[in-house]
């Protein structure tokens, strides 16, 4: 609408005699002459605006709509001339205008034109305008609050509904719409019945009525609807009943809550409770639980035995230190668990009702609840029993020999060292033999490693008997022994070498029918004040032992330093040009044997041999070269041409054939190069070059070679285990480092020193270290192999044991590697 221009306007000096009549009912009236753009409004309508009555109100139309609220100007401009058009009977707005103090008041403005020129244009309009601010404020508040409310209840996350009387929803939010799969108005058209699970429908009635009765006024339960896919859906379901004034029942409010993923937790709680109770009661150990009071309330059938009596159930509820009775060392009895500034040793006597006392280690862990504070104990006593005895047992291997029982390598130089001590005092003086029997590799070449084993046993024998009491006999290896002879001079110790090889020497020793002549050379070695250490003794003896072959075998010869014998027997050991020649010559050759599962297997495991041939070109055993490499520190080079020719051959047949004949190939690794970290470097390289599969490669540490660096070869183990290759544990109780290895070192499997299965059928004491070995591998979850299984009884006898996979003559005879790979 456009405004007339402006001119002048003055306030009616009286209002008319009908705008009293308005003013007295709250309203306000206001003249327009539209024309002369005069304003006049009455003393109510500037009251209501908070004007004075002597104060004038709004003059002209432009100063009534400059006193219009902005968000409101634009609404009711459109409706005033939308009126002033004809458009419309007359004009109404609720609006906003601006008061004497600035604030704005809510008012209802009513007009209406009372008179237009001919050609329809508006001249006069009259109207009036009440003030209705505190009821526009009200109703503004009531609106947000149903707003907000229907804002809550739509967007709340869990499903609320309104119900009626019969069980028909009257209203549902947008949660249980989706928790169900129905749009609104479909979900309208259902009763809550119609989706309850047929199961849960009869409780559900049985509710309806205690509430519609007043027998409760609200109800929580567990119940499933099907939702429209069909799914069952577990919910909880909490409901109220709105009463009128006079306690009559309108209608129901439901919330419903998805609880499925509450169910979930639920069950796998439960489960993990049923199978820590099933584990803890099944578990070997003995395992117990108090509770806050101190008292029992639980024990498992391995706890019941051990504390012996007959059932868990005698000792629940009693108090831990009357049903258990701890020892410490001291003898002083144990408390409970729970008892203030009590801490428990880990080991102790636990004395049994049946009157025993057992070694037994503890294990205590309190036992916490959500708030952090103690609400128990769980103690946990491990049998010591069986344990204990198999350390003894294998304290005992470590120090002995378990083919002669004599004392090994080991226990004799711990012994050599503390006479040592006492020589350098210059106090005692002391005498060192050095026994090797002369041919001896022989006899197990021709006649097998078990006839060889036998003829130990018997030298063992024969020599503790020509041995004075004091001496001590030690059998450092294969075929080798040394005596210890305190208190005695260089003299001495040849003369009873003299009668030691005489007592050889009437050693008859036959098999199947043939008498072998047994013959052994000895070097001897003083030791006093001017002897170093244990080492050089023994290289002292050991070099004398060598003259005395040298010269023919079966004789003493003592160690003199400056000896022109000695220089020799030095010059004579440069072994290293001899051993590489012997290898780049093809002198050495590379054979496998046959692994064997019992079980059978779909295809055969087999490990690399190395052969020597002669000048004649005749094919030997191989003890002398290893054992050479492996006295002059050369056992490393060897190790690193057999790997090296062994992946060079295999990568070979990979490209030729696309697959190996075998399921795995173990290679022999000596300590030396095992604790070598430049030969790890060495073997992972070639292994990365030849790309031969790590699965189908086993390595075998030769158990009796003592270490350089433990952490050296524990890291090379741990490094080709987790790239694929197995590690197995080779000639197992040959050496005092049986169970130091198994300890400190994770490997695959362990391979029985065939000292131990050769003769196995007829020696109690071989059996029942290959079964304590076996039983060994079955904690741990390794592989045990057999070796140097040559006979049938041997066979029966592992088989007997428990032992599924065996190696030796009896299988199979080592033939050529090129061979297999054809």
């Amino acid at each position: 609408m456009k405004s007339s221009p402006a001119i002048h306007v003055e306030s009616m000096p009286t209002a008319p005699p009908w705008g009293e009549a308005l003013d007295t009912h709250g309203q306000g009236l206001w003249d327009w002459d539209i024309p002369d753009n005069r304003v006049h409004a009455s003393s109510e309508y500037r009251a209501t605006l908070g004007y004075a009555p002597e104060t004038p109100g709004p003059a002209s139309f432009e100063d009534w709509a400059a006193r219009l609220h902005p968000d409101d100007r634009s609404a009711v401009r459109s409706t005033l001339d939308a009126h002033l058009r004809g458009e419309s009977p007359a004009f109404f707005s609720e609006h906003r205008l601006r008061c004497a103090d600035g604030s704005y008041r809510w008012v209802a403005a009513r007009g209406r034109v009372v008179r237009r020129d001919e050609a329809g244009r508006p001249l006069r309009m009259l109207g009036t305008q009440l003030d209705i601010h505190h009821h526009k404020l009200a109703e503004l508040a009531l609106q947000e609050s149903a707003s907000l409310f229907r804002r809550i209840f739509d967007d709340a996350p869990i499903g609320l509904a309104l119900l009626s009387l019969q069980g028909r929803w009257l209203d549902t939010n947008r949660a249980l719409c989706d928790l169900l799969g129905y749009d609104e108005d479909a979900l309208l058209r259902h009763r809550f019945l119609d989706l309850t699970h047929p199961d849960d429908i009869e409780a559900d009635r049985a509710l309806m009525q205690a509430l519609l009765t007043g027998q409760q006024t609200r109800a929580r339960r567990h119940k499933r609807y099907l939702a429209k896919d069909g799914a069952v859906i577990a919910v909880q379901v909490d409901v109220s009943i709105v009463r009128d004034a006079d306690d009559n029942p309108q209608y129901f409010i439901s919330q419903v809550q998805d609880v499925r993923e509450r169910c979930r937790f639920e069950d796998a709680l439960y489960d993990e409770k049923e199978l820590a109770q099933v584990t803890l009661a099944s578990i070997a150990d003995g395992v117990l639980r108090t509770g806050c009071d101190g008292r029992i309330s639980f024990c498992n059938a391995a706890a019941a035995q051990l504390l012996g009596v007959e059932r868990p159930a005698d000792v629940l509820g009693l108090p831990f230190a009357e049903a258990v009775a701890l020892h410490a060392d001291c003898g002083t009895r144990l408390g409970g668990p729970d008892a203030p500034g009590i801490e428990w040793p880990p080991l102790a006597q636990l004395h049994t009702a049946r009157g025993d006392v057992i070694p037994v280690e503890i294990s205590l862990a309190p036992i916490t609840g959500r708030n952090g504070q103690r609400i128990g104990s769980v103690c946990v006593l491990h049998d010591l029993s069986h344990t204990r005895r198999l350390s003894e047992q294998l304290i005992y291997q470590a120090s002995h020999d378990a083919l002669t029982d004599l004392p090994n390598r080991r226990e004799f130089e711990a012994e050599l060292e503390h006479r040592l001590s006492t020589a350098r005092l210059g106090a005692e003086r002391h005498a060192l033999l050095y026994l090797d029997l002369d041919h001896f590799k022989l006899i197990n070449e021709n006649a097998g490693h078990s006839v060889g084993d036998r003829l130990v046993r018997n030298l063992a024998r024969r020599l503790r008997e020509a041995l004075p009491a004091s001496a001590v006999l030690a059998r450092t290896g294969g075929d080798e022994f040394a005596v210890l002879l305190p208190h005695s001079t260089a003299a001495q110790a040849c003369a009873l070498g003299e009668s030691l090889l005489l007592s050889i020497d009437a050693l008859r020793f036959e098999h199947e029918g043939l008498a072998y002549q047994i013959a052994a050379s000895i070097g001897v070695c003083a030791i006093d004040a001017t002897s170093r250490d244990a080492n050089s003794v023994l290289a002292a003896a050991d070099t004398a032992c060598y003259i005395a072959k040298r010269h023919g075998g079966h004789r003493v010869q003592l160690y003199h330093p400056g000896d022109d014998a000695v220089r020799q027997a030095f010059l004579d050991i440069d072994w290293a040009s001899r051993i590489q020649q012997a290898l780049e010559s093809g002198k050495v050759e590379l054979h496998a044997q046959r692994i064997v599962s019992l079980a059978g297997s779909a295809l055969p495991n087999y490990e690399v041999l190395i052969r020597v041939r002669d000048e004649q070109g005749r094919l030997q055993a191989p003890s002398a070269f290893l054992t050479a490499a492996e006295r002059y520190g050369l056992s490393g080079r060897v190790d690193r041409w057999v790997v090296e020719q062994t992946l060079r051959r295999l990568a070979v047949h990979l490209r030729e054939a696309g697959s190996l004949p075998f399921g795995s190939l173990s290679l022999n690794l000596t300590g030396h190069s095992v604790s070598d970290v430049a030969f790890a470097d060495f073997l992972f390289d070639a292994l990365a070059r030849h790309g031969v599969p790590p699965q189908t490669l086993r390595f075998e540490i030769t158990e009796g070679t003592a270490l350089r660096s433990f952490t050296v070869a524990r890291r090379l183990v741990s490094r080709l285990r987790e790239m694929g290759c197995r590690v197995m544990l080779d000639d197992f109780g040959s050496g005092f480092t049986s169970f130091d290895y198994l300890r400190q070192m994770t490997v695959d499997g362990l391979k029985i020193d065939q000292a131990y299965t050769q003769s196995l059928g007829d020696d109690r004491l071989n059996q029942t270290i290959v079964a304590s070995i076996r039983r060994i591998s079955e904690v741990l979850q390794i592989e045990v192999v057999a070796e140097g299984v040559e006979t049938e009884s041997t066979l029966l006898a592992l088989r007997e044991l428990g032992v599924e996979i065996v190696q030796g003559h009896l299988f199979h005879v080592a033939e050529p590697l090129d061979g297999l790979l054809r």
